[in-house]
């Protein structure tokens, strides 16, 4: 099982007054052509496919030919919905994009459903597809989507309370991949690899000095 993993494209940034459509034009192009130079299976994009939550229709373009250009050459795309992504802009269109070997996931929902077992590329067009792997395909998780704020909590109480819960959500959708992991194995005698993938944001990280070489 090959995959391509990828994020942060934010199709339709503008960067320093000047767009980068032509920079993302040339993206597509190189990652089309990767997928068939190394045989890969499936294309992973792991949040910020746009830039804004109103992304401009060249944007809306690039990323329908995407998904038409991967669903031709038979590779699954997975796409997890980022901070900078609209939930409803991702939404719309993810049940005619599921017809498209494409599986959308814009916002956190219940754990289970953030499981996917996605397919090796069919060597032949009208082979049956066989599972490859199982994905934790985890979108950027707001705190309205799994905390409650409570009277008098402190900054830092909110801020703990919340780590505490993508934690918890992190590990309920790996026990939920565990599970259908076994389901496969006992139906097929093959135990596939688990791969998680999310977007987040990194909370108390202290960047190393300069000068600081390891030894």
């Amino acid at each position: 099982m090959r995959i391509l993993h990828t994020s942060d494209w934010h199709l339709g940034q503008n960067f320093m007054g000047k767009s980068r459509q032509a920079e993302h034009q040339a993206l597509i192009a190189w990652l089309l052509e990767q997928v068939q130079v190394h045989a890969v299976d499936a294309v992973l994009i792991a949040g910020d496919v746009f830039d804004t939550g109103t992304p401009p229709s060249y944007a809306r373009e690039m990323y329908g030919d995407l998904v038409v250009r991967l669903h031709e050459a038979g590779v699954a795309l997975l796409l997890l919905g980022g901070n900078h992504d609209s939930v409803a802009t991702l939404r719309e269109s993810s049940g005619l994009l599921a017809r498209l070997s494409t599986h959308v996931y814009p916002a956190a929902s219940a754990p289970a459903s953030h499981v996917r077992v996605l397919p090796r590329r069919a060597t032949e067009k009208h082979d049956p597809l066989q599972p490859g792997c199982i994905v934790c395909a985890i979108p950027f998780i707001r705190p309205r989507d799994v905390v409650t704020s409570e009277f008098g909590q402190s900054a830092q109480d909110r801020q703990q309370q919340l780590l505490e819960a993508i934690r918890q959500y992190y590990d309920h959708v790996y026990q939920a991949a565990c599970a259908e992991r076994d389901r496969i194995e006992q139906q097929t005698g093959e135990r596939l690899p688990i791969i998680a993938t999310g977007h987040l944001t990194t909370v108390g990280r202290a960047a190393a000095s300069p000068c600081a070489r390891s030894t």
